[in-house]
């Protein structure tokens, strides 16, 4: 069976919908469709990696038990590759095996309109008046498809959150309210305003 890119799955798995990204083989690529629960990248304020870091604790483990047994059974296990920020100075990270994550800021260019931006370090050089002569956003066509919303108020756009570092290991990307992506990243421990949209690879073959 295949399925549309950028269509909903057909089927609810935890109870929550899921946007398909990818196929390949018999595994699809699945983005949960809402921002599922607001929480921090990290529990404290200090230097950490997606490796290291609280949220990858938390979807690999309390995170999976929303699921049924079947369905559990179906998510691979994956190899996540953990580059750095090549706009600014985080180094390349240690590759990580997950059954549920973040997307990359490569991964949220490629899979929402591939314009290429961020490989190319095409920047927006002006947000919302602020003149950043360094660059800190990607801003392009592609905005209103990133945006996600609340799964509890579906009228309530959401900040969501990458595997990226940001400019430093204590600060990660995420997508904006608008669907801008924040390559400079915001702090990881903040809770008040970023939520988690996980990704995962599922088996198609039952």
């Amino acid at each position: 069976m295949t399925y549309e890119i950028g269509s909903i799955f057909p089927e609810k798995l935890g109870g929550f919908e899921w946007r398909v990204l990818d196929m390949q083989d018999d595994k699809v690529l699945l983005l949960s469709e809402y921002v599922l629960e607001m929480r921090a990248f990290h529990k404290d304020h200090e230097r950490v990696t997606w490796e290291k870091c609280t949220l990858r604790q938390y979807l690999n483990s309390e995170f999976l038990q929303k699921f049924s047994p079947e369905d559990m059974s179906r998510i691979a296990e994956t190899n996540v590759s953990n580059f750095g920020n090549i706009w600014y100075w985080t180094k390349d990270q240690n590759d990580t095996t997950d059954k549920v994550f973040l997307l990359s800021l490569e991964e949220v260019d490629r899979y929402f309109g591939n314009s290429g931006d961020y490989i190319n370090q095409r920047k927006k050089e002006f947000y919302e008046g602020k003149d950043d002569s360094e660059g800190e956003y990607i801003m392009n066509t592609h905005n209103e498809t990133r945006k996600a919303y609340d799964i509890g108020n579906r009228d309530s756009d959401c900040c969501w959150w990458l595997r990226t570092s940001g400019a430093f290991t204590y600060c990660a990307a995420s997508v904006l309210y608008c669907g801008g992506i924040y390559v400079l990243g915001g702090k990881v421990s903040d809770t008040y305003d970023t939520g988690v949209r996980p990704a995962l690879w599922l088996n198609l073959l039952r």
